[in-house]
């Protein structure tokens, strides 16, 4: 929390989301850190442009915050995340998200239910290639956003630069 970001061209910053996540019993919500009001302050305070990210329960201490699924991707998961996009002017027209598939589930024990009917548990190789990500395990998984999410946020600020410099 002390580094200086003013020689960065951008910060990402994902706070812990255990607090936040749907997933987190109720009961331990209050075992996990914070960090996302104090992560957003300093984002805020700062004039660096920046990419913000975090859970959908997490989404109302967002500033105005960009939700991405996996499908609007072509991937076979419903991985909404919200990002909070600041320091620059970017603009840019997201992909539809489509839930009338049935979803890899990344998270949890990762059991499908289609049907009213459990699939059993999808084999971890399955995951990776939903994912986009042939390196994480699945615990690495139950953490991680896509990287199509962040190489599209990423297009999109640097077009946005270039754009600006253009003008």
């Amino acid at each position: 929390m002390e580094i200086d970001w003013a020689d960065y061209d951008l910060i990402w910053a994902s706070p812990p989301c255990q607090r936040y996540s749907e997933l987190t019993p109720i009961d331990r919500k209050d075992s996990h850190p914070d960090l996302l009001p104090v992560v957003g302050d300093r984002l805020r305070n700062q004039d660096t442009p920046y990419i913000m990210e975090n859970v959908e329960m997490a989404a109302h201490l967002l500033r105005s915050p960009v939700m991405l699924c996996g499908t609007m991707f072509g991937l076979n998961i419903w991985r909404h995340r919200y990002f909070e996009i600041g320091n620059t002017d970017v603009f840019f027209l997201l992909p539809t998200c489509d839930h009338s598939e049935h979803p890899i589930i990344i998270s949890g024990q990762g059991s499908r239910i289609i049907d009213g009917k459990r699939m059993g548990r999808i084999p971890t190789g399955i995951k990776r290639a939903a994912m986009g990500t042939p390196w994480m395990n699945r615990e690495e998984m139950s953490e991680a956003i896509p990287p199509v999410y962040s190489k599209f946020l990423g297009e999109q600020i640097l077009a946005a630069s270039e754009y600006r410099k253009a003008a």
